[in-house]
């Protein structure tokens, strides 16, 4: 096959695709979608789609799927014409993304499409014009932030980036007379008025991308794994300013990085999940966990697992491809005990005080499992229930959750991208009933009734929407907690500006 279309001109093809029969696909830079002959090399079909170059093709069956750079898929479809013969004619398009479209998949009938707009869709590839397509992720690379509590009104949080981590100081409300009359007086949901803002403290600069960060409980250790090395600071005050030194260096790449809550231990995930577990001072290896064959799932091994360590220190949760989470108890250094979900967890959290642990998961429902012993604590089932009832009227998975005690009370506040969910796992849940309920709205605002319902100020559990995609939330005191959003209006512009190039190497 050769790639000199037309005189003098050099036409560099982007992506290729082989169809069912043999024949073959190719998107260029021309901005055209071609169908060669696959054993003899001719040209069948030429199809000038785009504006601008063809970055992928796809093709499913009797379906061909491109796109580029000018953000728009088109559709061609293997139909029978007059005479019964078999023509790819042209079918459809649509435009579900703002800029460049880096990447076409198919998997079982659905399309996916990922671009510098960070957003990845899904379709129907059967439907692919008649119905509209799903944002899997509404928002790109969530940034992973932990809040480490000091004495007083004084808290460390830690963002971290790409190739850095940040220290940030945050002050919390709840320790001042002041303040606590203010919040027992203000309305549910209001922001705070606190008398300092955030401030950047100390940035840790590593040489390559960080894979995972944490900050200790005390607020006086920061450990950071990039692509060599594990590393370990030391955080103290020095003349008034925060001070950052390094203490240690060991060559091992760890995931889920995070710090006993006594500050005595590093546990984190290895390339092989493997839990290991080192010396928080001079990071000397106590145990490694091997992660036992417990899941009868075939998956594929991941490395985005989770891992939750408990209050008392004594156990750490451990997930294995999402599907298992493998209890492990760090005092006797073996394996407690085995927890198979029946869908993927997105989040693992313990209970403030005790060994209970919450799993969250793409269902977005919450469950309660004794640590110790490993089973489900039936009286949270229907409290898990409805959480994931009222979590369909914002979407999205479970990113973070945070526990509250009181008496009588078991407070959970999770978080997705799209919004919070606030539960009472220790009152009984409200169904969703308002004023003139027994006669339902019109069919197209039912969602729309529904979730302002959720939303009402009393109701267990209870669904807060947001405007901007939400990066993290937890409990900060007994009546105020810490949110961390992105406006969009920021998210557009870190994006960076869509390519137009017609002829590669040439403006």
């Amino acid at each position: 096959i050769n790639g000199k279309f037309q005189r003098n001109l050099d036409v560099s093809i982007w992506s290729v695709a082989v169809l069912d029969n043999g024949d073959i696909v190719s998107g260029d830079s021309a901005g055209s979608v071609r169908i060669w002959d696959g054993k003899f090399g001719s040209m069948l079909k030429n199809f000038a789609l785009h504006k601008r170059d063809v970055l992928c093709v796809v093709s499913c069956k009797d379906k061909i799927f491109s796109s580029g750079v000018d953000g728009q898929i088109n559709l061609l479809t293997n139909e029978q014409k007059g005479g019964g013969v078999q023509q790819w004619g042209f079918k459809g398009k649509k435009r579900p993304h703002s800029h460049d479209v880096m990447a076409l998949a198919m998997s079982s009938g659905t399309l996916f499409s990922g671009g510098n707009d960070t957003r990845l869709m899904s379709y129907d590839a059967q439907s692919f014009l008649e119905r509209h397509p799903v944002n899997v992720q509404a928002y790109g690379e969530v940034p992973h932030i932990q809040l480490a509590s000091k004495k007083g009104s004084l808290s460390y949080m830690l963002c971290q980036q790409l190739d850095a981590v940040e220290l940030w100081e945050i002050h919390t409300v709840d320790q001042d007379s002041s303040a606590k009359a203010k919040l027992v007086k203000g309305k549910e949901g209001q922001p705070l008025e606190t008398k300092t803002c955030p401030k950047l403290l100390a940035v840790l600069s590593s040489g390559s991308n960080i894979f995972s960060s944490s900050m200790s409980p005390d607020g006086r250790l920061v450990a950071y794994s990039n692509m060599t090395s594990l590393h370990l600071y030391s955080v103290f005050d020095q003349h008034g300013k925060l001070a950052v030194q390094k203490i240690k260096s060991v060559p091992i790449q760890l995931q889920n990085i995070q710090f006993t809550p006594n500050n005595k231990c590093v546990v984190g995930t290895n390339l092989k999940n493997e839990v290991c577990v080192y010396e928080s001072d001079d990071l000397k290896e106590l145990h490694v966990f091997e992660q036992a064959p417990a899941s009868a799932h075939h998956f594929p091994a991941q490395t985005d697992e989770l891992l939750s360590v408990s209050p008392n220190s004594e156990f750490v949760a451990v997930t294995s491809k999402r599907r298992v989470v493998l209890v492990f108890n760090l005092l006797k250094s073996s394996l407690q005990g085995v927890i198979k979900l029946d869908h993927s967890a997105s989040s693992l959290c313990f209970e403030t005080d005790t060994s209970l642990l919450l799993i969250g998961t793409v269902e977005q429902q919450v469950m309660f499992y004794d640590a110790s012993s490993c089973t489900l604590c039936d009286q949270y089932v229907a409290h898990g229930q409805q959480v994931a009832r009222r979590l369909k009227f914002i979407s999205g998975s479970i990113k973070n959750m945070s526990c509250l005690k009181g008496e009588g009370d078991k407070f959970v506040l999770l978080n997705t991208v799209r919004g919070l969910c606030f539960v009472n796992f220790g009152k009984p849940t409200k169904e969703l009933k308002g004023k003139g309920s027994s006669q339902h709205p019109k069919k197209r605002s039912r969602v729309g009734y529904g979730l302002q319902l959720a939303a009402q100020e009393g109701q267990n559990p209870r669904i807060l929407p947001l405007e901007d995609p939400c990066l993290f939330a937890t409990f900060l005191g007994e009546r105020s907690a810490l949110i961390v959003e992105c406006p969009w209006l920021k998210a557009l512009r870190d994006i960076p500006k869509p390519l137009h190039r017609k002829i590669y190497g040439m403006a």
